[in-house]
């Protein structure tokens, strides 16, 4: 059961919507009137908080065809002014409270659902909470929650021991809240338990990435029983956490990795890469994988980025001579000095916002920190630097072609590239450097699985 939050009221009324209940937030909008409830559908749903709820606004709300969402506090305030069967009786909690919830869980009001809602600072109090659902034996629950498993949690809502989500219509209203244009590209496709199961894994970021809509929509347009999700995890027991939890539900598939999880996993997946951004995942031996005892999994691992790396630098005519400087010292930064250098690349320097480390990477891979050169061939931007309106402070020196890894969510370019269309120099944006490793990291996870 999808149920659409609207930013609105007299205009959303009068328009189509794909949501099976539409939430209409009484206190946060200002275009409705004693007449308007009139109008409201049995599918609307109304609701006010604390002091925005007075008794002329319950009784309007009563008056209507539509459910009313009373916060326990504000049904305490109001009881038995709102018949059962179109009471949606929630606890809205700033953070996760095992008691709160058990006594919630545990009340004897007459509800048609109950509505439990918390920002969730771990997965494990998304399990902890799907655990009490079970206990209580409820089968009317809604429950989601805020923050950064947000939209996973809300995509996979079944999962998790509620019958139905709640999604942003046009505009997030609520700081933590998940958006429609973000959930219903997951769920565009029925599920059981041979789909196969692909996740992007790093910070809260990946709740925005291109790969989320990509990968599903390819999967919707391929035919491929196979789901993508954000896993936004702080460290690797999170991930772990989460991935076997969602193991139980889905065949394992793969994995597109991100900062701060690149080197990390490269370790624990037992690569000979320094840093990994795709990990496959098979059930038997093949010539490109190994079992991985933890996960009781043949895994195979890659950085698809070289992939891309390589596309940029054929399309831009970088020969193994030309002078290249990296921006950077995390794990991209030294993954593409490493392969460059396996390549025969022998003009390299690596530098950064932070001196040191750039000076310490440089010894590391045996390159001069301190070349004495007034331009270069190329620059790489290996780092987030420039993206979200950023400016590119550390870069004083000429180049004549780049490569720039940060992208936009909403297309515009980033400082560097700006920097690169207003001196007419060739480059390769985030995006486009994007869909390069996209097309060889889909081939990579996608060969080996003969449901993909």
């Amino acid at each position: 059961m999808k149920i659409l939050t609207m930013p609105n009221v007299i205009s959303q009324l009068a328009s189509a919507h794909n949501g099976d209940l539409q939430e209409y937030r009484l206190d946060l909008s200002s275009d409705w009137d004693s007449d308007s409830f009139r109008y409201f559908p049995a599918s609307a749903i109304l609701t006010a908080r604390a002091s925005a709820l007075t008794p002329d606004l319950i009784t309007l709300m009563c008056q209507s065809k539509a459910f009313v969402d009373l916060d326990i506090q504000d049904y305490r305030r109001f009881p038995n002014i709102v018949p059962p069967s179109r009471l949606i009786l929630s606890m809205h909690l700033a953070s996760f409270d095992e008691d709160r919830i058990s006594d919630f869980l545990a009340l004897q009001i007459s509800a048609r659902y109950c509505k439990i809602v918390f920002h969730c600072k771990h997965f494990s109090e998304i399990l902890k909470t799907h655990r009490m659902i079970q206990d209580s034996k409820r089968d009317n629950v809604i429950f989601n929650v805020m923050g950064r498993w947000s939209i996973l949690q809300r995509a996979l809502c079944e999962d998790f021991g509620s019958i139905g989500y709640y999604a942003a219509h046009s505009e997030i209203l609520v700081e933590g809240q998940a958006a429609d244009s973000d959930i219903s590209p997951i769920r565009l496709r029925p599920r059981d338990r041979h789909t196969k199961l692909f996740a992007i894994v790093g910070d809260s970021k990946v709740n925005s990435s291109l790969s989320l809509k990509r990968y599903n929509r390819y999967f919707e347009a391929s035919d491929t029983n196979a789901i993508f999700l954000p896993i936004p995890a702080q460290d690797v027991d999170e991930l772990l956490l989460a991935l076997r939890f969602l193991h139980q539900s889905f065949s394992p598939g793969g994995l597109v990795i991100t900062s701060p999880f690149k080197k990390i996993l490269a370790e624990y997946f037992n690569s000979e890469l320094s840093a990994i951004n795709s990990v496959r995942f098979d059930h038997g031996s093949l010539p490109d994988n190994h079992y991985h005892s933890d996960l009781e999994l043949y895994v195979a691992c890659a950085n698809t980025d070289l992939d891309a790396l390589d596309q940029s630098m054929k399309g831009l005519s970088i020969g193994t001579h030309d002078t290249i400087a990296i921006y950077g010292s995390g794990a991209c930064a030294e993954i593409f000095a490493r392969h460059l250098i396996a390549k025969g690349y022998t003009q390299l320097w690596i530098f950064a916002r932070n001196p040191r480390k750039s000076y310490l990477l440089n010894l590391k891979l045996k390159l001069d920190p301190f070349p004495k050169r007034d331009r270069y061939k190329l620059l790489i931007n290996a780092s987030f630097t420039g993206q979200n309106g950023h400016y590119f402070h550390e870069c004083h020196f000429p180049f004549e072609s780049l490569i720039d890894l940060p992208y936009n969510a909403d297309g515009w370019p980033c400082s560097q590239c700006m920097r690169a269309i207003s001196d007419g120099i060739p480059f390769v944006d985030g995006q486009l450097f994007w869909l390069y490793q996209f097309v060889a990291q889909r081939r990579f996870l996608t060969s080996q699985s003969s449901d993909c």
